[in-house]
């Protein structure tokens, strides 16, 4: 998420800045000390007006967690990401029908080459293996075909709505004062206290202000 990767940027890059000064020969010892094995030097150095130490200033962070992968709960979900879900599957349901169907022949013409190799004339016999066989095959290539295109249909329907929810998630945030917010659904969470867990109350509020039903007529 923007927000947590701007955040955690700013801090690795300070942290790397504070390690190179620490690592650099005599910075630790006091001003005019000599290195170990180099004699003092004699003639006192002119002296040079330090420059202002410059420090990266970082405000509090305010972190919360959400869990992104109950935006799809058919219940308590987001409604305009289940129903365009929801049209998806109706779309493919004739051929998933299509394909149930062709798989229980399958199932049926290879148990009757089972069951009767042993006695059935082994011209039939062997037509009906030649049966199964291209059953099998337009069985394969017809499902690899409609998942790609489920697949497809699916990013299709989701992409609006998912540039849509980071949108509103990005304004839910700064309008309660959150800088950085962790996806639980990505990020494995050890602990953290049930106050920080901000998904239920954004899914209500986005849902409040987008309802599926006008999301249907005009997607945004």
């Amino acid at each position: 998420m923007k927000i947590f990767r701007t955040i955690f940027a700013a801090t690795l890059m300070t942290a790397a800045a504070a390690l190179a000064v620490n690592a650099q020969p005599g910075a630790n010892r006091p001003a005019g000390t000599p290195a170990a094995g180099r004699p003092a030097a004699t003639t006192p150095a002119a002296t040079t007006p330090a420059a202002p130490a410059a420090s990266a200033q970082l405000g509090e962070a305010k972190i919360a967690l959400i869990d992104t992968g109950a935006f799809a709960d058919e219940k308590q979900g987001i409604a305009r990401m289940v129903a365009a879900v929801k049209r998806v599957e109706t779309q493919f349901q004739t051929v998933r029908t299509e394909l149930q169907g062709m798989r229980a022949n399958l199932e049926r013409l290879t148990k009757e080459i089972n069951d009767t190799k042993g006695v059935a004339d082994q011209a039939a016999l062997a037509r009906k293996a030649e049966q199964a066989e291209a059953l099998e095959k337009e069985i394969k290539r017809k499902g690899e075909d409609a998942q790609g295109n489920y697949q497809k249909a699916m990013r299709d329907a989701l992409q609006p709505v998912q540039t849509d929810i980071l949108k509103a998630l990005e304004a839910y945030a700064k309008g309660r004062g959150i800088t950085v917010i962790i996806d639980a659904a990505q990020v494995p969470i050890l602990y953290a206290t049930p106050n920080m867990d901000i998904t239920a109350a954004f899914i209500a509020d986005y849902n409040q202000r987008n309802p599926a039903t006008a999301a249907a007529a005009a997607p945004r």
